[in-house]
């Protein structure tokens, strides 16, 4: 079972640096989580690149078929609890936690993750 986070979703969405390393991860995963604060990044982001809500929604879409985790009261327990790298944001925090809870790995190029389990860097 396998998660990205936002990066990885935004960098398959616009073609950036690492697109084709996380795609071939989402192509090879047997499951694919998606940790629910992703959900609100992705269409975030996609809104504030392209201006446009039509593409916004569509990405959320895309990346909603998966299995959605939902941030409960033991993901939002574990995120408050964690002292590893007080700086990491809720949004990371909560996407960790409900990946790494859910039994997943968690795909990523952002460093904020650094020195956590089941973490995987795409490079």
């Amino acid at each position: 079972m396998i998660a990205l986070d936002t990066t990885g979703w935004i960098s398959i969405f616009y073609r950036e640096t690492n697109s084709d390393a996380f795609q071939g991860v989402v192509d090879t995963a047997d499951e694919i989580v998606v940790p629910s604060p992703v959900l609100y990044e992705v269409y975030r982001k996609v809104k504030s690149k392209s201006g446009d809500i039509h593409k916004a929604q569509a990405a959320l879409d895309l990346i909603a078929m998966y299995t959605v985790v939902d941030v409960d009261a033991a993901v939002a327990s574990a995120a408050a609890r964690m002292v590893t790298n007080p700086m990491m944001s809720a949004c990371d925090r909560f996407i960790y936690f409900c990946t790494y809870l859910a039994g997943g790995t968690l795909y990523t190029q952002d460093k904020g993750f650094d020195g956590l389990p089941g973490i995987e860097y795409v490079s």
